[in-house]
């Protein structure tokens, strides 16, 4: 276990909280649907990084 493997998940979760709109097209008609789902799965992506990284801590 390293941190970058703690890394990656935060980066992504970060990218998709911040600017779920730019994976999915305005004119679908579930859009706001949608960009809520990928905003939560932003938010749990950064909670499950954290979770890994005091992982990694506590285990050196």
């Amino acid at each position: 276990m390293s941190y970058i493997d703690a890394l990656i998940p935060f980066i992504i979760g970060c990218f998709f909280a911040v600017s779920p709109k730019s994976l999915i097209k305005d004119n679908v008609p579930s859009y706001k649907k949608k960009r809520s789902t990928i905003r939560y799965a932003g938010f749990v992506l950064i909670g499950v990084s954290a979770l890994y990284f005091a992982m990694v801590m506590l285990s050196k």
